[in-house]
């Protein structure tokens, strides 16, 4: 007959450590999330700084990606060089019938974007002039670090109650049956 006593108790379980590694994981995405789109918010500076111009025209409507109903007009410019620079123009919805209809007439009109140094292939960064000069990457860069720190305070927090649990705290004792 097996002794219950030498079997050891896991101070998390099998369900606390998925749902500790699980929320780790989300916010570890949610922070590389914002890491990219704040190097892409300074490359979009970059060429709104430069100030150099050009006229693109509208190819397309986008769906946009986490959203339903939700699109963008697409914009394109080749240069002289074949360098393809793409990016969105206006934004739209498709629950807003009317406005989609005249979207879609848009197809083909002329926008004016700034243009920015090349990326990685054949494509370039762009910025639609009508969305305006103030591109805002402080924002990304504080969501990308508040999910750092909850990292941080998660591990912090699981080394506490992992210490608390095996009654390492010296300050706090544990009462035992």
């Amino acid at each position: 007959m097996k002794d219950k006593s030498n079997k050891r108790i896991s101070p998390l379980g099998i369900k606390g450590s998925i749902l500790f590694t699980i929320v780790n994981l989300i916010f570890i995405f949610v922070a590389t999330l914002m890491f990219i789109s704040y190097s892409d918010c300074l490359k979009i500076q970059k060429a709104i700084n430069r100030g150099v111009t050009a006229e693109a025209e509208i190819v397309y409507l986008q769906k946009r990606s986490l959203s339903r109903g939700a699109y963008d007009l697409i914009c394109r410019y080749v240069d002289e060089n074949g360098i393809i620079y793409e990016c969105a123009c206006g934004k739209g919805s498709y629950y807003d019938y009317t406005q989609t209809a005249l979207d879609e007439q848009r197809i083909g009109e002329k926008v004016e974007i700034y243009i920015g140094e090349i990326r990685h292939g054949n494509k370039g960064v762009c910025w639609a002039v009508s969305y305006g000069k103030d591109v805002n990457a402080n924002t990304q860069l504080a969501w990308g670090i508040v999910c750092i720190c909850l990292i941080f305070v998660m591990f912090v927090l699981l080394s506490l109650y992992l210490l608390f649990f095996y009654d390492k705290l010296p300050f706090i004792k544990r009462k035992t049956e």
